[in-house]
């Protein structure tokens, strides 16, 4: 994330395992103490709300939240304020769509 006028929600868009440790990095000099995150799947409706820490960032004050107690599979989104995040999945799969283009890109750096 780089300085800018506007608040920013950083926070892996390629998924997470289930398992693994997930955070949320919001720049917002004006961010609630909270963050909010739902479940935007065709699955039954999920909702949480956990707290926003303040962390040292170079570039602008930002708030970090933890949500790794969730392990529910599903695609989510998180809020913070006004500002939504990019959609992000929670499978056990989560990187697997990507391993194909990681593993190509050798073939031409050789």
């Amino acid at each position: 994330m780089t300085a800018g006028p506007e608040p920013a929600i950083a926070v892996c868009h390629v998924g997470f395992r289930p398992e693994a440790n997930k955070r949320v990095v919001a720049r917002n000099r004006n961010a609630p103490g909270a963050f909010s995150m739902y479940d935007i799947s065709s699955g039954p409706a999920f909702r949480i709300e956990r707290p926003l820490k303040p962390m040292h960032s170079d570039f602008a004050p930002a708030f970090v939240g933890d949500f790794s107690d969730v392990t529910r599979p599903g695609l989510y989104q998180i809020r913070v304020g006004n500002e939504l995040s990019p959609p992000f999945f929670i499978r056990p799969d989560a990187w697997r769509r990507y391993l194909p283009v990681v593993v190509s890109y050798h073939r031409p750096q050789r």
